[in-house]
């Protein structure tokens, strides 16, 4: 029966036909689920993680600072200034660069 159905020339349409039907049903983005394995040699370990609602992992509600969080990061900066003494300068390509008074500055502040 297969035989005949596939050499009318029917099936290729029907498939087709029946694929666009699924497309064009709506998405559901309700819930999201994250799966991740490793393994090797037979042994193997797999970790699924459901999220439900419509949400973004990497978004994190963080509390707003307080007033004294801000005067506090306002004085960590102005004393790695002091310190650091950071200027722009231009090398010889003619990129500007930042150039410090003390080393290890570039990478920041280090909490000295």
């Amino acid at each position: 029966m297969w035989t005949r159905i596939l050499n009318a020339g029917i099936a290729r349409p029907a498939v087709v036909a029946a694929l666009t039907l699924l497309t064009l049903a709506p998405a559901q983005a309700d819930n999201t689920r994250s799966t991740s394995c490793v393994g090797t040699g037979g042994s193997h370990n797999c970790v699924t993680i459901w999220r439900g609602g419509v949400t973004d992992p990497y978004v994190r509600d963080l509390a707003p600072l307080t007033e004294q969080e801000i005067a506090e990061g306002r004085e960590r900066d102005q004393r790695w200034r002091e310190r650091c003494r950071p200027a722009v300068e231009r090398d010889h390509y003619g990129v500007a660069r930042y150039v410090y008074a003390r080393p290890g500055c570039e990478f920041g502040a280090s909490g000295r």
